[in-house]
């Protein structure tokens, strides 16, 4: 009930703002400004650390055609591990600061670590059955040696240690231990269309992994 409490506080809120400004009236309007406020009043924080194991395999494939589950992958597998640091809450969503190493091992192999900035959305009508939230991060990935399938991907450009670190992921909880996720992860590469001074490198790895809250 609570979750559909917030749910109907964001609605009047936008209602009042948009559709609603000919209609709705100054209490409404401010009905809606002090709930949203509430939505966003910082929270505090139980677990503000997590660690993580996770892996996966390299594809061939861009991103997008991974997400569709349609893409072909290399022979080449990753393993990792990060630990990060909740420093903000609210009932909607929180951020986050990462920092992670792993290897690459098989065709393409080699050691890299990262360290990123993550924004997640915790806030869904069904968290009473099973706690889900999604994510999304901003950060730098620095391979300590060069990859075979990004110089590859990425020739006739030079292939780049350092790139950017985009892992967008989705992870479950059961209610009855909401400290133990199950996380789904797409550790992502990239070149952010040229800006790291090569327009076609990086790599894409959907990963699967368990998180732990403490």
């Amino acid at each position: 009930m609570c979750r559909l409490r917030h749910a109907a506080a964001l609605l009047l809120f936008l209602f009042a703002v948009g559709l609603g400004k000919g209609f709705a009236s100054e209490e409404q309007e401010g009905a809606a400004l002090t709930s949203l406020r509430t939505l966003l009043d910082p929270q505090p924080i139980a677990r503000h650390w997590n660690v993580m194991v996770f892996g996966g395999r390299l594809s061939s494939e861009p991103m997008d055609q991974v997400l569709l589950f349609s893409g072909d992958y290399e022979d080449t597998g990753f393993i990792g591990a990060a630990a990060g640091y909740e420093f903000y809450r609210n009932s909607l969503f929180s951020f986050e600061a990462e920092a992670g190493a792993g290897a690459m091992f098989g065709d393409s192999n080699g050691p890299q670590v990262w360290g990123a900035l993550y924004a997640r959305w915790h806030n869904f009508p069904w968290n009473e059955t099973i706690r889900t939230s999604v994510a999304v991060s901003t950060g730098l990935n620095y391979t300590i040696k060069r990859m075979d399938y990004e110089a590859r991907s990425a020739a006739p450009d030079p292939n780049r240690k350092l790139l950017h670190y985009f892992s967008p992921e989705v992870t479950f909880a059961l209610p009855s231990h909401p400290d133990t996720e199950l996380v789904f992860r797409m550790h992502h590469r990239s070149s952010v269309y040229g800006l790291f001074d090569c327009r076609r490198c990086g790599s894409d790895t959907p990963t699967l992994g368990v998180r732990h809250r403490f």
